[in-house]
């Protein structure tokens, strides 16, 4: 809930991975990693008629969100939302973290100096199938949607761009 509420009302973007897509995740700004947290939770399925038919969905799957401090947009979580056949999330950056593998949930800080460092577009971690990545910014960094519902998005597509002009997503 403390994680949670310093996202409200920020923005948010939900991206759904097909098993034809690409499986990797990337960092949608550049700055250290504060924290990580494996989220346990059930394994149903993200696509359309998984989100219609079942209320909370991502809230109710196992994910791993990672946290950053961007250097221009605040606090940004990148949460990797797990789905039916998506049985392992990795993180790029620590091979301990690692959902499905006989290891419980788990909350990993980094201190302020010392969190892995990505740049934005670096691998941040990947599904070892398919499934969804959900971006969250807080309310202080406002921002514009450069992405349409529905429209395919590919690595290196600007997601946002902040109300002055700094892309979040962007390569």
């Amino acid at each position: 809930p403390a994680d949670a509420h310093r996202f409200e009302g920020g923005w948010y973007c939900i991206v759904y991975l097909s098993p034809r897509d690409y499986h990797r995740v990337h960092a949608p700004v550049s700055g250290p990693v504060t924290c990580v947290r494996h989220v346990g939770g059930t394994l149903l399925p993200v696509n359309a008629f998984g989100v219609a038919s079942y209320p909370g969905l991502f809230a109710r799957n196992e994910r791993v969100c990672v946290f950053q401090r961007g250097e221009r947009h605040g606090d940004v979580a990148t949460v990797m939302v797990g789905a039916i056949g998506v049985g392992r999330i990795s993180v790029s950056f620590d091979p301990t973290i690692m959902t499905n593998v006989g290891r419980g949930p788990s909350t990993t800080r980094y201190q302020p100096d010392r969190g892995p460092q990505l740049a934005r577009g670096d691998e941040l971690g990947r599904f070892h199938l398919g499934s969804t990545a959900i971006v969250l910014t807080g309310p202080d960094h406002p921002l514009r949607n450069d992405v349409r519902g529905g429209e395919r998005v590919r690595m290196g597509r600007r997601l946002a761009t902040r109300i002055d002009d700094t892309a979040v997503g962007d390569r």
